[in-house]
């Protein structure tokens, strides 16, 4: 994926740790979304509004999705899923809303896919689960603690195993380029940026209390 875009959707995750004041795992998504003013409803309760816009199908092919009219926006989730997972559903619309896929509309838009991470997703659907994944496993809060199996990091931050496991492969990229970085520059690659940094300062008394 495009790294400015990478670098947009990591530093939205970040900001909005910093400006809602979250200081410990597991974030809470659905008081960030009721901070935001952002409704969710369960297709089972909102059935008639799907189908007046003519999307019954989605419920069928995606665990989530967003519908934006005018400045508004709606998401939508399917209930059934575990509650790990649907943690992950909801933070990936709210990626969608924040880094603009959505537009602006004098009608109505909508996201059209919501699944676990896959490396066959598209640009947008990346961007959404780089934002996820910051926003509910921050990697500095990770690498702190001291969480490097996928296990851990699902059970701390209470996400499906697999998104974990997505995670985890990110984390020991970074963790590996730490590495490199205190060999090559005398410095690690964690904390180059100052929102990283404020988000551990945020965290730090969490991660003293929880560290491994």
């Amino acid at each position: 994926m495009n790294y400015q875009k990478y670098q947009n959707a990591r530093n939205i995750s970040w900001k909005l740790l910093l400006d809602l004041k979250i200081n410990s795992l597991p974030v809470k998504i659905t008081a960030i979304l009721k901070a935001l003013e952002i409704p969710i409803y369960k297709y089972g309760d909102s059935q008639t509004l799907i189908q007046n816009r003519r999307l019954d199908g989605l419920t069928q092919t995606s665990d989530g999705f967003t519908i934006a009219e005018g400045n508004r926006c709606f998401i939508f989730y399917n209930e059934k899923q575990t509650a790990q997972r649907l943690r992950f559903t909801l933070a990936h619309e709210l990626g969608h809303i924040l880094c603009g896929h959505l537009g602006k509309t004098e009608g109505f838009a909508v996201t059209i896919k919501n699944r676990e991470p896959s490396a066959n997703d598209g640009p947008e659907e990346q961007e959404a689960n780089v934002f996820a994944s910051r926003l509910l496993a921050p990697a500095c809060v990770l690498h702190e603690l001291g969480l490097f199996t996928a296990k851990e990091i699902a059970e701390h931050c209470q996400i499906s195993i697999q998104s974990a496991t997505f995670r985890l492969e990110q984390l020991l990229e970074l963790e590996r380029r730490q590495q490199e970085f205190l060999q090559t520059k005398g410095h690690g690659c964690f904390y180059l940026h100052p929102l990283e940094r404020e988000v551990y300062n945020q965290f730090k008394d969490y991660i003293d209390k929880n560290k491994l």
